[in-house]
This record gives structure tokens, sequence and C-alpha cells, in this order.
């Protein structure tokens, strides 16, 4: 309730305390983002920076963000062994979104999707603004598995074959090229055994096929595909593998690029690629969340 004085920076700051309060979250949960969408006083929607404006009722549309407490807890562990502590904690598509993604897309509507090695994370950006989130717990790895198991080899050769020989979109040469596959335990025998890249990419497929299907339904469960446009970035480590974009393209029917860190300056080849775009995209955080609290502590008056 306003009582029709103007929005102030403490009205903000208490309706997003409100939002985000963990009292509204089941008690294994844990808050990590309170992300504002957009506000609204007295009925008049679309207001995206209400302070100082007058009104008897002002509302927010807050996009909350939580984890698993045990999951956050496992994290915070692994890294105070290291002898490190931990400010916050992130949803990695946010900070995947915030490294790939250009304004206009930001502003516009996109999908980005984040293929880790054990996870795929789903962010819906609109309106400067993340407005959905999800996460699938398929990634690069079931990939490398689904090979090991179908070609009797070990993990180690599975992923090299993964990175060397492997696509999503076959081709017909590839019945006829034939591809060394040490069998598992049989590492040190000399007797070769071939198969055919057509074998390869036949496990490949399924399991890609499968992750952009799960995209595809946890979209239209949450009602946000055409909220979302026709756009679609696909990043992380294992977006990597050849012909993952033609094929989510196929699938989701929308345009796909490939994304990679853009927001930052002087980044090394090697460390330039989809694979870091989160941790790049943790930077950012970072950094933005230390400019934004300075900027706080200067319009502090002295004394």
């Amino acid at each position: 309730a306003l009582g029709g004085h103007e929005v102030t920076e403490g009205d903000l700051k208490s309706i997003e305390a409100r939002s985000t309060g963990q009292d509204l979250l089941d008690p294994d949960r844990q808050v990590l983002h309170g992300l504002t969408v957009g506000y609204e006083i007295d009925g008049l929607r679309g207001i995206n920076d209400p302070r100082g404006m007058r009104g008897e009722r002002l509302c927010a549309k807050v996009h909350v963000v939580s984890g698993a407490k045990s999951s956050i807890q496992n994290l915070t562990n692994c890294v105070g062994h290291c002898h490190l502590g931990v400010e916050s904690v992130i949803f990695g598509g946010y900070a995947s979104g915030l490294a790939s993604l250009v304004q206009d897309e930001i502003d516009l509507g996109t999908v980005c999707v984040d293929m880790g090695a054990g996870v795929t994370s789903i962010s819906i950006f609109q309106n400067n603004a993340m407005v959905h989130s999800d996460a699938i717990p398929v990634g690069g790895w079931h990939v490398t598995s689904d090979i090991a198991r179908g070609l009797s080899t070990t993990l180690t050769h599975a992923e090299r074959m993964k990175i060397l020989y492997g696509t999503a979109l076959g081709s017909p040469s590839d019945e006829s090229e034939l591809i060394d596959v040490p069998l598992v335990g049989e590492e040190n025998n000399h007797q070769p055994n071939h198969v055919p890249r057509s074998i390869l990419n036949g496990i490949i497929r399924p399991r890609i096929e499968e992750t952009m299907e799960l995209v595809g339904s946890r979209l239209n469960d949450a009602g946000m595909n055409r909220r979302a446009g026709r756009r679609l970035v696909v990043t992380g480590g294992a977006s990597q593998l050849q012909g993952t974009r033609e094929l989510a393209s196929l699938i989701l029917e929308k345009q796909v690029r490939m994304g990679r860190p853009m927001r930052f300056s002087g980044l090394a080849e090697a460390t330039s690629g989809p694979a870091f775009s989160t941790s790049t995209g943790l930077l950012r955080y970072a950094v933005e969340k230390q400019t934004d609290a300075r900027d706080q502590l200067e319009t502090i008056p002295a004394g």
C-alpha cells in the first residue's frame, strides 16, 4: 500500500523482500534469485521503473528461482574444501544467458539452453529480465555413457570418439567410414576393432533428440514456448557436438545460434568457447553486483 505517496527505493526493496521470503517455499528449498519482471500501480501495467510515481497500491511481478538446500550445501562444502568462501549461489542458466546473449536478445525474448555435462539448463529472457528458468537432468555425460555402453568401450575412449567423430546429424558417407573402437579390458590387444561411423552417430542422435524434445516439452508445459519467440541460443560444453544446432532448430522449430561469451573483452582463445559461458557469466554477475553496491554507497549522505 502506497497511500498516495511517491514510490521510493525503500518501497522496491520492501516488496522484493516480501516476494522472496523463505516462508513461501518448502523447507528443503533455498531462494537463489528474486528477479523483478515488471511493476503495476493501481492497475497500470508494464512499468519497468516506478520510482517517483504516485498511487495507492504497488504490485510487482517477481520471478523467484530456488534450489534444493542439500545440493547447495554440498556445492558449498566442495568449495570450502578448496579453502575458498562462497559469496552467493547463482543459477547456471542465468549466468550463461548474461554471458552469451546480446542486449537485443535479452530485451526482445530469447531462450538460452545451456548444455552441461550432467544438466541442461533453460532460461528465458525478455524485457531485460529472466522471466522463466528450468533444468533437465540430461547432458553431455549421458551421450558419452551411451557410447561406452553401446560400443563396449571405456568412458575415456567414448569421450574421445564423441569429440573426434561424433555428430548429431549423420551423412551417407558415415556407413563407409570406419573408426577404431578399443574394447573394455582389451586396450593392449593389437587386433583392431573397427565399426562404421554410422553406428556411433546412431547412438548420439537419439540422446540429443531426447534432450531437445524435453526442452520443448518443458517450454510448452510452462506456457512459455510462444512467449519466448522464435530465437534460441544453445551454449555449454555439450553444445559443441557437431550438428547439435541444426538438430535443435529442426526439433524446436526456432532460429538457433551457437552462444559463446560475448560481453567480455580480453578473453584468451582457449576460454572464449561455449563451454565457458557459465563461468564468464558468473564473473559478469559479480562485477555488476559490486558496481550496484558501490553506487548505493555513493548515494548515502556523509555524516
